[in-house]
């Protein structure tokens, strides 16, 4: 069976791109940001933009995916010695609920 090449023409990718970026632009929804640099990536060269586009996923995304890291780990919580947490083997959640009565 013979795929419809006509849906990967640059041209219809870039049609679609076009439409997505349009949609962002006029929705009360998307950041400034975002907007601004939509904006100037229009008519940018090519390569340029792809490189740009590359550093940003390497220096943003951690400014995005660090804090979000740090607030979703589980709580630890470090046991006074001589504390009924302080057993070995014990996970801290099991710790916790054993001093709640949970």
């Amino acid at each position: 069976m013979k795929r419809d090449a006509t849906l990967h023409e640059p041209e219809i990718i870039l049609a679609t791109a076009r439409t997505r970026i349009a949609w962002l632009l006029a929705n009360s929804g998307t950041s400034a940001w975002l907007k601004t640099a939509l904006r100037a990536a229009d008519g940018q060269d090519p390569i340029s933009l792809q490189n740009d586009i590359e550093l940003l996923r390497l220096l943003i995304a951690p400014l995005a995916h660090c804090p979000i890291e740090v607030a979703t780990q589980p709580l630890s919580v470090k046991w006074p010695s001589g504390s009924p947490g302080e057993a070995r083997g014990r996970s801290h959640l099991h710790q916790v609920r054993r001093l709640v009565g949970d």
